[in-house]
């Protein structure tokens, strides 16, 4: 996509600079009494001698507060929200399986109660790995998702933490229609919060608290920082510990609350 648009840039240059050539000579031929095919040797001439205007590129802004525009926005920002927003749905999973009696069944067999959770876990986190939103973005898209290292560490943290949103989810609403309704419309309101639907620079000081009251908003802010201001994994490292953070509490209530389920009768 790059090359192409390289490619593109560097053939209209050059279009343009000889078409101001032969402007040039038309105009000539207008406003004197001397030909076309001898004004234009004068203008390719002229040309030659004139030295070229130097052009220097200089990166402004090199500590943005906010994600690049175009794809590169909305890519990782719907990864953000997607990833959270299908977990909580997710959630229902949970809820049939512990309404069909697979769970009693399962544990008739010698399995125990911490095996099946891990079970469950494991489950929910390779389901929430947005990969196919990673590579469509990147081959599709020319979204980059800057370094690798930092990139994929963000987004293994982020589906931890939509893997913890997903089992809490799963053991708190009571049927999988309040689990299929209620859990989107939680995600929606704090991926608006977490700046997944705009910057957070741009909305008041007070909304801004609010919003890094979501895991969103950490999230959003370590994109920033490794898209926008081209940070590895030490710049981002307190992020992901706030991030680790929401994981643990998430992945121990759902943890919890599942194995209370599991083992009352």
């Amino acid at each position: 996509m790059e090359n192409s648009q390289a490619t593109v840039t560097s053939i209209t240059s050059v279009v343009a600079r000889h078409g101001a050539t032969v402007q040039a000579a038309l105009f000539a031929t207008t406003h004197s009494s001397r030909g076309f095919a001898e004004n234009l040797a004068t203008a390719r001439s002229l040309q030659r001698q004139t030295p070229l205007v130097p052009v220097r590129t200089v990166v402004v802004n090199s500590k943005s507060n906010i994600l690049p525009v175009g794809y590169s926005y909305s890519a990782p920002t719907m990864l953000v929200l997607f990833v959270f927003l299908n977990a909580l749905a997710g959630g229902a999973a949970i809820i049939q399986t512990r309404r069909y009696g697979v769970f009693a069944r399962a544990l008739a067999a010698p399995i125990r109660p911490r095996d099946l959770i891990m079970g469950e876990a494991l489950c929910y986190l390779a389901l929430a790995l947005p990969l196919l939103i990673v590579g469509v973005g990147a081959v599709l898209f020319g979204v980059s998702w800057g370094n690798p290292w930092a990139a994929a560490a963000l987004v293994g943290m982020w589906a931890l933490v939509g893997t913890g949103a997903g089992m809490v989810s799963g053991t708190l609403f009571r049927t999988p229609e309040q689990a299929s309704a209620i859990g989107p419309a939680v995600g929606i309101a704090f991926a608006m919060l977490g700046g997944c639907m705009w910057p957070l620079e741009i909305v008041p000081q007070s909304v801004r608290l609010a919003g890094h009251a979501t895991p969103h908003a950490w999230a959003v802010d370590a994109w920033v920082t490794v898209l926008s201001r081209g940070g590895g994994l030490v710049e981002i490292a307190g992020y992901l510990a706030i991030l680790a953070g929401y994981a643990v509490v998430l992945l121990a209530i759902a943890s919890l609350r599942l194995r209370r389920s599991l083992v009352t009768p």
